[in-house]
């Protein structure tokens, strides 16, 4: 048993086969060349169509940029903890001593709260599970993790009212399991607010804006006001 290849097959099926390569490879590089548009930065897409995506049309540098609210947050997805200054792991060491992380056999680290925060994030057109950690959280509610760990029983309601009633714009990205192992799942890349760094006109923090100045963007500012207030 062998098998024979066919270097330079001839009839209408393999010309067929020929075109249709060619097109697919113009299409991914057209993807490309779109996803590396600096212009494509500065745009805001909805979750719906991102929910749509799938591995084999997603590249891994791809960013997408939603504005959102967290309408349901809940106080056990709040996770406070004392961890390693480098790695995140949790530390049975009290706050700002100096230890040798046994995770990873690296010295000098020290012992400083951390959170992490897991949610679901909407515009009105689906829901994002996403997970925001220490730095991304402290500039979503515009505390030091120190504070945010000394109240994380004690306010949660107060932090659920504001993620609730606030409109955040978010970057999201494909997490690195779609180059290693073709799975696509998007996760939070940064939360963003300062406008000069997308070249906004607007000098309001984006963070705290609640209405959105383009008119061509008025539809997903509708949905926001409907993900906010529960109305259908």
């Amino acid at each position: 048993m062998f098998t024979t290849f066919i270097y330079e097959p001839e009839g209408d099926r393999a010309k067929a086969f020929a075109e249709c390569h060619q097109q697919v490879l113009r299409d991914r590089q057209a993807h490309v060349l779109e996803v590396r548009d600096p212009r494509q930065a500065t745009q805001l897409t909805t979750i719906e169509p991102l929910k749509q995506k799938k591995e084999h049309n997603t590249l891994q540098e791809e960013r997408h940029r939603l504005r959102v609210v967290i309408p349901n947050a809940a106080m056990d997805k709040q996770h406070a903890y004392l961890g390693c200054s480098n790695y995140r792991r949790s530390a049975d060491v009290p706050a700002e001593h100096t230890y040798t992380c046994t995770n990873y056999s690296a010295k000098n680290c020290v012992s400083s709260p951390r959170v992490t925060f897991s949610c679901e994030v909407s515009n009105g057109t689906g829901m994002l599970s996403l997970t925001f950690f220490t730095s991304d959280y402290e500039k979503l509610l515009k505390m030091s993790a120190p504070d945010i760990f000394r109240i994380k029983h004690t306010a949660f309601e107060a932090i659920n009212a504001l993620l609730r009633n606030t409109c955040i714009l978010i970057e999201v990205g494909p997490q690195k399991a779609l180059s290693i192992n073709n799975v696509l799942q998007w996760v939070l890349k940064k939360i963003i607010v300062d406008d000069d760094e997308f070249g906004s006109k607007s000098k309001e923090n984006p963070i705290l804006a609640n209405k959105l100045d383009d008119p061509a963007e008025a539809k997903i500012n509708g949905n926001l006001k409907m993900a906010a207030t529960g109305e259908a």
